[in-house]
């Protein structure tokens, strides 16, 4: 089992990890419980998560509207950190106090970002709130996933 990456996209996070389905069969074999076990730990690593993108999002919105928008999703043998905001990648990867821009001073600059552009904020240097809280989260969920696979080959539930 390896842990890849983190992939984003505007609205969705999740962590690949290769051979969890391969492994998860497998510990059907060697205990009962294994996969529960392993499932378990999976699922409190999200809420982990959850939480800290949370505390990160009510950081930069005093409404609390995006933070409100946040989910772990089950995505079967894992999960997936979401917001529902259709705003959401605005919201993550905009600058600070960024604003739309209408205009561009011509004719046809502005046809131009008219047509090509649907959202038009300046691209801050570092996402806000989702990919911070699962990079900074990614050795505890490798921890608590490893001592999950050890208690579930061990036999230990």
């Amino acid at each position: 089992m390896a842990l890849v990456g983190a992939n984003t996209d505007s609205a969705l996070m999740h962590v690949q990890v290769e051979g969890l389905t391969e492994l998860m069969r497998n510990l059907k074999l060697a205990n009962a419980d294994g996969e529960k076990i392993v499932k378990e730990a999976i699922q409190e690593s999200g809420s982990m998560v959850l939480a800290s993108a949370r505390a990160k999002a009510s950081a930069f919105s005093a409404s609390g509207a995006f933070k409100s928008t946040l989910s772990i999703k089950d995505a079967g043998k894992g999960i997936k950190l979401s917001s529902t905001d259709e705003a959401a990648g605005v919201i993550e990867f905009a600058k600070h106090g960024a604003i739309t821009r209408t205009s561009k001073g011509t004719a046809r600059a502005n046809a131009r970002l008219a047509a090509h552009s649907g959202v038009g904020v300046p691209r801050g240097t570092q996402p806000r709130s989702m990919v911070p809280a699962v990079n900074e989260n990614t050795l505890a969920i490798q921890n608590k996933v490893a001592y999950a696979l050890e208690r579930a080959m061990c036999g230990n539930g």
